[in-house]
């Protein structure tokens, strides 16, 4: 059985990210690992990454719709790593943009487990949503986990 040092966590900050971090957490303590988070951010389908400046910011300030999803990922995630450091636990954490499922995969390369949730949907919405999870399962050369939340825990 091959050793398990870095443990690969994506997050969308869902409730099914966040079982899967709470998961490889535990298994990184047990097994002596790192654990390295990852959130991949995109621009909503259909428009480019440049944006016209459309988003009102509060401060008064207009960004880019791209500049502004970045900024929101951002700050998720420092709630996030604040909230992990005070429960005692030291990770790893990167943003970066792109399509998730080729980020994630390509992210795997550097690590000896993948840690992903994953809802409990049903056949239809499944075939219209896709899942990012099934597509790194599919293309991944690192072993992936999968953490199963219902679909009515999901939200």
């Amino acid at each position: 059985m091959p050793t398990i040092r870095r443990i690969l966590v994506p997050t969308d900050f869902s409730r099914c990210s966040e079982a899967a971090m709470d998961y490889a957490l535990d298994l990184a303590q047990k097994l002596g690992a790192q654990v390295q988070l990852l959130h991949v951010w995109e621009v909503p389908v259909g428009i480019g990454v440049e944006a016209i400046h459309v988003v009102s910011l509060p401060e008064g300030g207009r960004a880019s719709l791209a500049e502004f999803v970045r900024g929101e990922a951002e700050k998720e995630l420092g709630r996030l790593m604040t909230s992990l450091k005070e429960r005692g636990f030291t990770v790893q954490a990167k943003l970066t943009t792109g399509e998730p499922g080729r980020q994630i995969v390509d992210a795997a390369k550097e690590a000896d487990l993948v840690v992903m949730g994953t809802h409990g949907r049903g056949a239809v919405a499944h075939f219209l949503l896709g899942s990012v999870t099934e597509r790194v399962i599919r293309k991944s050369t690192t072993p992936v986990l999968t953490i199963r939340v219902p679909e009515a825990e999901a939200s």
